[in-house]
C-alpha cells in the first residue's frame, strides 16, 4: 500500500464517525460481546522464571540521593526461539508478567519486562503457530495485545492470516482485530482484506469476528483500498428463496456484510470513481440492504458525490443514466430523481446553479417539482425563488412524485427553508387557489396553513388568520394559533425565539409545528449566535420533522465550514451511538447526515 495515500483517523472526531457507523450495521449483524478475557489459564501453573540478580550501580538523583535503577531481565530468545524449549518458556514468561504488572502495565518493571520481551515473544508466537498448544497461543497472543506495543504487531498478522486461509482460530483473528484498532499500522492492510474476505456470516463465530473486524478496517482505512473496495460493490445480492436454503443464506449474509462494509469504508477513503460505484449501488434495486449505508457514503463524501450527481443530472454520465432507467423504467426523466435525491441530502451550496439550469431545461412537470424542491434546501437566490413559485403555480393536484407522495403537498412542505418571510403573502394567495377536490385538495390547502405559520411575521398574523380559518381544519388551524401567538411574542427577537426553542414541548403534531416555528424563525432573523439551541433541539429531538427542521436550519445558518459547529456534532454523534444513550441508529444517522454536510463546505 502506498504510504503517500495513508489516511489513518487518529482524530477523536474521526473515532466518533466510525461508532456511528458501526451501528448502522445492527439489522445486519449480531452485536456480540468482546473476548477480552477469553484466554484460558494454562492447566498447571507454571514455575517462575529465575531472575538473572546482577544490577547495575545505582544511580543518584539531583541531591545526590541513590535512585534504584529498573530492574533488568536475562535474554530468553534462544529459548523461545528452539521447539524444544519454546512451549515451557513461553508459559514461565506469561506467568512472570501477570505477577509483574500485578499493580499495572505501566509500572516501570512492567516497562521493562515488556522491552525485554515483546519482540522475542511475538516471534514465538509466530514461529510456533503451529507447535504451540491452543490455550499457550491463545494466552500468548491475548497478552501481547494487553502491551499495546508495536512491536507485536507481526504476531497480530499472522493471526490474521492463518484465519483468512483456514477459517479458523477465531479468537486469535478477534484478539487481532482489536489489536489493529489500537495500533493501526500499514503491516495490517493485507491480513485484514484477506480476513474480510474469508469471513462466512451464517456462522456465529464468524459474525462475532464480523463486528471486530469491521472496526479494524474502519481504524485502518487506506486511500490505496479504494479500487479493491469498489470491486467488492459489484456482485448482485440475491436473497435466498427459502430460509432452508443453506448456500443462498451464506451467499446472502455474506454478501450484504461485504457490500455494507465496503460502502462504509468509500464514504471514508473514496473519490469521484468511489462515489459512481456507491451510485450504481443506490440504483440497484437487489441493493436495498446496503442503500443506507451507500447514502450516507455519498454523503461523507462530498465534493466528488456533488460532481457525480450533477453529471447524472445533466445527462452527462451515459452508464448511470442507463442504470436509472433499469431502476425506474415508468419515469421520463429517471436521472432527474435520482439526482435530486442526493443533491437534496448533500445540500451543497455549490449545487444551486446547475439546478436552476436544469430546471429551465426540462418539460417534465415531475422533474421540475423534483428539483424546485431540492433548491429549497440550498442558499436562496432571485431567481431559485422565482423558478420554486412558476413549478407551485404550474404543478396540478394530481401529480405524484416518484415515493408515492403528493408533489404540490411536497413542495408547500418544504416552503419555509427559503427562509424567505416575503413569501407569506403569496402563500396566503395561492391556499385559494388550489383547484380539485376532496381529501388530496384539503390536504394541500392545509400546508399552506402550516407553512404560512411557520413563516409569518407579527405583521402577516391578521390576514393569515382568515387564511387559517378557511383552510387549516382540525389540525393545521391550532398550529396556526399557537405559532402565531409565538410571533407575537418574540417578535424579532432571536433570544426570545431561542429560549423558546429550548423549551417548548413536541409532544403531539401542533407542538412540533410551533418548535419547527421557532427554529426557523431564528433561520430567518439570520444570525448565527442561537445555532447552539439548534443544535441542541437536534440531538435532543426523536421528532423526525423536528429533526428536518433544526437540520435545515442550521445549514442555512452556516454557509461556510465552521469547525467549531463540526467539533460539536462530532461529540453530538459520539454521544448518541453511547451504549448508556440507547443506541438508535436512524437518529445517529441523522445527526451524521449533519455532521458530513458540514464538513463538505
Amino acid at each position: 500500500m502506498l504510504a503517500s495515500l495513508r489516511m489513518r483517523y487518529e482524530s477523536s472526531g474521526s473515532r466518533v464517525a466510525l461508532i456511528a457507523r458501526g451501528l448502522l450495521g445492527l439489522s445486519v449483524l449480531a452485536v456480540l460481546p468482546l473476548i477480552g478475557g477469553c484466554a484460558s489459564s494454562p492447566e498447571t501453573e507454571p514455575q517462575v522464571a529465575v531472575q538473572d540478580d546482577s544490577q547495575p550501580p545505582p544511580v543518584s538523583d539531583d541531591n545526590g540521593a541513590a535512585r534504584p535503577q529498573r530492574k533488568t531481565f536475562p535474554d530468553r530468545s534462544a529459548e523461545l526461539a528452539a521447539d524444544a524449549t519454546r512451549e515451557r518458556s513461553v508459559l514461565d514468561l506469561l506467568s512472570q508478567f501477570r505477577q509483574v504488572a500485578s499493580n499495572g502495565t505501566r509500572t516501570d518493571e512492567a516497562v521493562a519486562f515488556i522491552d525485554r520481551y515483546a519482540e522475542p515473544l511475538t516471534q514465538a508466537y509466530v514461529a510456533g503457530s503451529d507447535s504451540l498448544r491452543d490455550s499457550t497461543r491463545l494466552a500468548l497472543l491475548t497478552q501481547l495485545l494487553s502491551y499495546e506495543d508495536p512491536r507485536t504487531v507481526p504476531a497480530h498478522v499472522k493471526a490474521l492470516n492463518v484465519y483468512a486461509k483456514t477459517s479458523t482460530r477465531v479468537d486469535e483473528a478477534i484478539l487481532a482485530c482489536q489489536a489493529a484498532t489500537r495500533l493501526p499500522s500499514e503491516s495490517f492492510d493485507a491480513p485484514l482484506l484477506a480476513a474480510f474476505d474469508a469471513i462466512n456470516m451464517p456462522n456465529k463465530d464468524d459474525r462475532r469476528l464480523s463486528v471486530h473486524l469491521a472496526r479494524a478496517l474502519r481504524k485502518n482505512a487506506d486511500a490505496a483500498w479504494a479500487s479493491e473496495l469498489a470491486l467488492r460493490l459489484t456482485p448482485p445480492i440475491e436473497r435466498p428463496v427459502a430460509f432452508n436454503d443453506a448456500p443462498g443464506v451464506k451467499k446472502y449474509q455474506n454478501q450484504v456484510y461485504w457490500q455494507t462494509t465496503a460502502s462504509e469504508l468509500l464514504g471514508m477513503v473514496g473519490d469521484r470513481t468511489s462515489a459512481r460505484a456507491l451510485a450504481r449501488v443506490l440504483m440497484s434495486k437487489d441493493k436495498m440492504d446496503v442503500h443506507a449505508t451507500a447514502e450516507l457514503a455519498l454523503v461523507e463524501l462530498g465534493q466528488p458525490s456533488i460532481e457525480i450527481a450533477l453529471s447524472l443530472l445533466n445527462g452527462e454520465d451515459a452508464e448511470l443514466v442507463q442504470l436509472s432507467k433499469s431502476a425506474h423504467s415508468e419515469l421520463a426523466e429517471p436521472n432527474v430523481y435520482f439526482a435530486t435525491e442526493w443533491l437534496t441530502r448533500l445540500a451543497h451550496p455549490n449545487a444551486r446553479e446547475p439546478l436552476q439550469d436544469a430546471w429551465e431545461r426540462t418539460h417534465n412537470p415531475q422533474s421540475k417539482a423534483l428539483i424546485a424542491r431540492t433548491l429549497a434546501v440550498l442558499p436562496k437566490s432571485e431567481r431559485s425563488i422565482d423558478e420554486f413559485k412558476q413549478t407551485i403555480v404550474s404543478t396540478p393536484i394530481s401529480l405524484t412524485l416518484p415515493a408515492g407522495e403528493c408533489a404540490l403537498e411536497s413542495l408547500v412542505e418544504i416552503s419555509p427553508y427559503f427562509f424567505d418571510t416575503e413569501l407569506v403573502p403569496w402563500l396566503m394567495d395561492r391556499a385559494g387557489k388550489v383547484t380539485g377536490s376532496g381529501s388530496r385538495k384539503f390536504d394541500v390547502q392545509r400546508a399552506f396553513v402550516i407553512a404560512i405559520a411557520e413563516l409569518a411575521l407579527p405583521n402577516h398574523l391578521d390576514a393569515a388568520n382568515k387564511v387559517s380559518q378557511r383552510y387549516g381544519g382540525r389540525f393545521g388551524t391550532p398550529a396556526f394559533d399557537a405559532s402565531a401567538a409565538l410571533a407575537k411574542k418574540c417578535q424579532s427577537d432571536p433570544t426570545c425565539y431561542g429560549n423558546e426553542l429550548g423549551s417548548l414541548s413536541e409532544s403531539g403534531e401542533v407542538e412540533s409545528v410551533i418548535v419547527s416555528k421557532a427554529g426557523i424563525m431564528l433561520g430567518v432573523i439570520g444570525k448565527p449566535e442561537p445555532r447552539g439551541v439548534v443544535l441542541k433541539r437536534l440531538v435532543d429531538t426523536r421528532d423526525v420533522r423536528v429533526q428536518g427542521a433544526m437540520a435545515r436550519v442550521l445549514d442555512h445558518l452556516t454557509p461556510t465550514k465552521d469547525p467549531e459547529l463540526i467539533a460539536q456534532l462530532e461529540t453530538a454523534v459520539q454521544q448518541a451511538a453511547s451504549p448508556a444513550e440507547g443506541a438508535d441508529p436512524a437518529r445517529v444517522r441523522m445527526l451524521q447526515m449533519s455532521l458530513y454536510r458540514m464538513q463538505a463546505r
